[in-house]
Parts: structure tokens; C-alpha cells; sequence
């Protein structure tokens, strides 16, 4: 296949688009263009052709997938869905994730354990781990980090305080609270300590 024009692509200067042969053969980025050699008059296979195309499409998928990073972590799960909503094939995808996994930026182990600091003082294991999952955040993963894992009782106190805040506590507020505290994924045990705690009519507990 001869190359038979090379032309920079009016809506992004850094991409050129690559004919062969007299046909449009593929559009690349211009570093992967001027690092190859392809340029009018010059001869490839269609092997070698596909190669440096797929090479750019890598380096193009990096630099998005680097863009789309740099406001928070993201899981491995988060950067393939982002990058497979922009068009790119699995195997560009799968080189994105790996090269990223082995520059450090991308991290599902980390991201787990910003993400507890982040909510777990919000939040109970419930939660936390039906967050995570959304996330695309494995089983395996979740099991390890969360299996010795205990909610906080102080910040479920003061959660439970700040919901009762001047109400009277009475069973009807309490069983409100402690169903607010159960939505937010904290176990039952922990929830029924605090709330025997704040209660006022000894009759009336949790058992």
C-alpha cells in the first residue's frame, strides 16, 4: 500500500487523516503520523499500517482517559465505560486500563479506601459496599477490605442526634431515626445501641 496523501484534519489540528492507495485509509494523531514516517510516497503493508493506527488510537484513549481522571479517582470499571462511550474498541481499552494499572493512576484498591474515608462517616458497611459495587468495584476486593471492617458508633450517635435534633424522643422519633440510620446502611446491633442510648422511656428499647 502506497501512502498517497497525508492531510491535517480541518476540526483537529493535531489528528491528520491518511490516505492509501488514492482511499481514505484511517485518521491518526500527528506524533504518531511524524514518529512512523507515514508521509506521501511512502510504502507500507497493511499490517504495519494497522499497527501505528492502533497505536495512535492508544495514545489518543490514554490521553482522554488521563483527562477524564484529573477531577477524582476512578475505578477500572468507571475508565472502561468512559472510554467505550467514546468509541474505542476492547483492545484499546484493555492497553488504557493495564498501562494506567502500571503507572499507578489507576488503582481499584485506593479508590476503595478514599472512598470509605470519604462517606464512611455517613454511611454503614451496607452502603458503603452497594456504592462500591455500583462502581464496578469486584466482590473479591470488597470482601477483603470490609471483613474486619466496624462502623463508628460516635458518628452514628451524632447522625441519630442531628435527625432528632429538638424533637422529643420519643418511640415514634427513635423508630423514625433508626429506621433514617438504617437506610444508610449501618448494622442493626450498632443502630440499636445508639438509639437505647438517646432514649428517654426506659420501658421502651430495642431488643
Amino acid at each position: 500500500m502506497k501512502i498517497t496523501k497525508v492531510e491535517v484534519q480541518a476540526k483537529d489540528k493535531t489528528r491528520v487523516n491518511v490516505y492509501a492507495d488514492d482511499n481514505f485509509f484511517a485518521g491518526i494523531d500527528m506524533d504518531t503520523c511524524v514518529k512512523n514516517g507515514i508521509k506521501a510516497g511512502k510504502e507500507f503493508n497493511e499490517v504495519e499500517l494497522s499497527k501505528v493506527i492502533f497505536e495512535s488510537e492508544c495514545q489518543r484513549a490514554m490521553g482522554k482517559a488521563a483527562k477524564y481522571m484529573t477531577k477524582a479517582l476512578k475505578t477500572t470499571k468507571q475508565i472502561k465505560d468512559y472510554l467505550k462511550t467514546k468509541g474505542y474498541e476492547s483492545q484499546v481499552i484493555d492497553y488504557c486500563v493495564n498501562k494506567l494499572g502500571e503507572y499507578n493512576y489507576l488503582d481499584d484498591e485506593a479508590y476503595v479506601k478514599a472512598y470509605i474515608k470519604d462517606k464512611g462517616t455517613s454511611c454503614g458497611v451496607h452502603k458503603l459496599r452497594a456504592g462500591l459495587t455500583k462502581k464496578g468495584i469486584s466482590s473479591k476486593l470488597l470482601d477483603e477490605v470490609f471483613e474486619n471492617y466496624e462502623s463508628n458508633l460516635d458518628d452514628i450517635r451524632k447522625l441519630a442526634i442531628k435527625k432528632l435534633a429538638n424533637k422529643p424522643r420519643t418511640y415514634e422519633n427513635l423508630s423514625k431515626t433508626f429506621a433514617f440510620l438504617s437506610n444508610r446502611g449501618f448494622e442493626y446491633d450498632d443502630i440499636k445501641k445508639v438509639i437505647n442510648e438517646l432514649r428517654e422511656n426506659d420501658d421502651e428499647s430495642w431488643d
